[in-house]
């Protein structure tokens, strides 16, 4: 890697592994490098591969408050492919039980679901053939992108959606996110990172400065760099620099 000192070395676990770095150390590369490296899939269907591709790389288009789709990439799915023939029960449900384990302990943001529910286990995940997502209900008044609306639901929900696809199609290759848990609120980035390293896959989360302080202490990589040179370094559970500066 260009940007990196020669001999860097990053060993992935089988489960989540956290790096974290400061803009401009290095993560895109890493990043590319990954992207390469998955994007040899063997399948003799390119459609299928790039599909498949979208659920190893994190869109972060999604992550912009007001903005982006993060059920969309589920609506294109089942349009795209109808010859799988997906069970939207089974579908919906793996949905339901992933939002419901991410907000669980965001009791307080149940109410804009306009009072329809009592507790987070009444939350319910409707999804029709189209692929449009629904909580509690059919009606397009009570449409996702309005229970979904903050920066970190939708985080929850584009990790919902990919896991659930993951599951239904028994998808066997890393998750991989770039800045995915920056700029959360603490309850949004503690409940995903639980999430990720619950799910038993081995994830890949590379983040910025701007990551929550409780998960600072949890990376596995720190990426350092030399003013002078310019050149990154890769420390092992070290501090990073940011911990020291903050």
């Amino acid at each position: 890697m260009g940007h990196f000192d020669a001999d860097q070395t990053i060993t992935f676990s089988d489960g989540l592994t956290l790096i974290l770095a400061e803009n401009g150390f290095g993560k895109d590369a890493i990043v590319k490098l990954l992207r390469v490296e998955y994007s040899r899939l063997n399948d003799s269907n390119a459609e299928y591969q790039r599909f498949l591709r979208k659920q190893i790389f994190y869109d972060q288009s999604i992550s912009l408050p007001y903005c982006g789709k993060p059920w969309e990439p589920l609506a294109n799915m089942l349009s795209s492919y109808p010859e799988c023939r997906v069970n939207l029960d089974e579908l919906q449900g793996y949905v339901t039980e992933n939002i419901r384990t991410m907000i669980r302990d965001k009791v307080q943001g149940l109410s804009k679901f306009g009072g329809i529910l009592q507790s987070v286990d009444d939350l319910d995940a409707k999804i029709t053939p189209n692929g449009t997502i629904c909580i509690n209900s059919v009606d397009s008044k009570r449409s996702i992108d309005r229970c979904f609306h903050a920066h970190g639901e939708r985080v929850v929900l584009y990790l919902a959606i990919n896991f659930a696809v993951r599951n239904l199609f028994k998808i066997k290759v890393p998750f991989v996110g770039e800045r995915l848990l920056s700029n959360l609120e603490s309850w949004a980035g503690d409940s995903c990172f639980k999430f990720l390293q619950d799910t038993g896959e081995q994830c890949i989360l590379i983040e910025g400065k701007s990551i929550c302080k409780s998960l600072r202490s949890k990376s596995d990589y720190s990426i350092m760099n030399d003013l002078i040179t310019n050149r990154s370094t890769i420390h092992k559970r070290g501090p990073s620099a940011m911990e020291s500066r903050s």
